[in-house]
């Protein structure tokens, strides 16, 4: 491979953006690993087919949040109605009205609960779960409160 041939070099976190696809219109991208004396490590292909779809997935109902032991809350939803092309769900927590924080994400479907095991001493927590697509949109945030003593 020469350098004439790459179109990006990764950043530290190994991702790439194009910004300039077309609608409907199929691509291919490879990605080489190479070390630092130019050793091919691994190399692979995969195949994105561009799609204008900015349409959120629907907020995920029954969003609860029950102490489940001493130290660790049972947040727990249900799948959204309007789910397609679903892809995974983020997890939000915010003690004493500071803004949530992203605690976890998961990209399994069947996963609709998430205990958290590391709980501020005491306060109000607020959990947010997020529902988000294969384009990336995110659905508005199912809330729910709980009272830690």
């Amino acid at each position: 491979m020469t350098d004439d041939s790459r179109i990006h070099v990764a950043n530290d976190l190994g991702s790439f953006i194009d910004e300039e696809v077309e609608p409907d219109t199929r691509y291919w991208y490879g990605v080489r690993i190479v070390d630092a004396d130019g050793n091919l490590i691994a190399h692979g292909w995969h195949r994105a087919d561009a799609v204008d779809d900015e349409e959120p997935p629907s907020p995920v109902p029954a969003l609860t949040a029950v102490e489940a032991d001493e130290d660790e809350v049972l947040v727990s939803w249900s799948k959204p109605d309007e789910n397609y092309q679903l892809h995974g769900y983020r997890v939000f927590r915010g003690v004493d009205g500071e803004t949530p924080e992203s605690i976890a994400t998961t990209w399994r479907l069947e996963q609709t609960s998430f205990l958290d095991d590391e709980l501020p001493a005491s306060g109000k927590v607020v959990y947010e779960v997020v529902a988000f697509d294969f384009h990336w949109n995110d659905s508005l945030p199912a809330r729910v409160t709980i009272d830690l003593p």
